[in-house]
């Protein structure tokens, strides 16, 4: 097939040989050759995608979110009592340090040495300092992780696959953008280094969320799948909350994989169902 025009021939123009002779190609011939390349990798019925939680499930069950005590509201809690037990003594500042100096070299002082003045300070400047905290603790240590396991059962591998996953969106589910780590120490140097590592984690391995007006699209690229071998569909587990409204029911994933030898998508629906969670007081 020309690329570009070149003397009589014109971009576009392909021929093909049949025996000795050399013709132009028509669109039956066309039609052959592309036949002829999927012929030997039909997937139509050769690919399994299922929770890898339980060896090709198509529906599991996750718990609601339960209740939650935030760090933040715990650290409120904690000062509001200090503050009030410190205001009550007659010794209320005999042990607190400096006006608004909530640290030092040695790492952060308590609230318990902390003065009156500092603690209602900090309890205005709560949810900025615990930010990274509260995050952590909703998104991740709350969150439960899931993935998706492909396995191809064809000849041949499906080359540059790539697998996108769309939910409905509705009211209670709640799925991250991005992971949020652990927080560790506050001092300058460390939380430059978490921002870096957590990017860079983050880039590289947790898969693209999206959020539209109607639904929550999930995309990742996979690659090769070998045959015969099932794959994790993401590297880096989806994180997702349940609110506890949507216990008892059920939260549909379309999930489509992409191929370049593959003629069409391949299409499945799974299904995630709510269940109270256990921390849940009972009515």
């Amino acid at each position: 097939m020309m690329k570009k025009d070149h003397g009589k021939l014109k971009k576009g123009d392909c021929f093909i040989r049949k025996g000795s002779t050399q013709s132009k190609m028509t669109r039956q011939d066309l039609d052959k050759i592309i036949k002829n390349k999927f012929k030997d990798n039909d997937f139509s019925d050769k690919i399994q995608i299922y929770f890898n939680e339980d060896e090709q499930a198509q529906e599991i069950e996750l718990t609601t979110v339960g209740e939650l005590e935030y760090p933040s509201e715990k650290a409120r809690e904690k000062i509001q009592k200090i503050i009030e037990m410190k205001k009550s003594s007659l010794i209320a500042n005999s042990f607190t340090t400096s006006r608004y100096t909530s640290s030092s070299i040695f790492g952060e002082i308590p609230y318990e040495q902390r003065s009156v003045e500092e603690l209602e300070k900090n309890l205005e400047d709560l949810e900025k300092d615990y930010y990274d905290e509260d995050n952590y603790y909703l998104l991740e240590s709350k969150s439960q992780k899931i993935n998706l396991t492909i396995m191809n059962l064809g000849k041949a591998y499906i080359e540059d696959a790539a697998i996108q996953v769309r939910i409905d969106k509705t009211d209670g589910i709640l799925i991250p953008e991005e992971i949020y780590p652990e927080p560790q120490k506050r001092d300058a140097h460390s939380l430059i280094t978490r921002i870096i590592n957590n990017n860079l984690y983050n880039e590289l391995n947790y898969p693209k969320i999206e959020y539209k007006d109607d639904s929550i699209i999930i995309a990742d690229t996979i690659g090769n799948i070998k045959h015969l071998q099932p794959i994790n569909a993401f590297e880096e587990p989806i994180r997702i909350l349940l609110g506890n409204a949507l216990s008892g029911k059920v939260i549909q994933l379309n999930c489509k994989l992409f191929g370049k030898n593959l003629k069409e998508p391949f299409e499945t629906i799974l299904k995630i169902r709510a269940i109270p969670n256990e921390d849940l007081p009972k009515e």
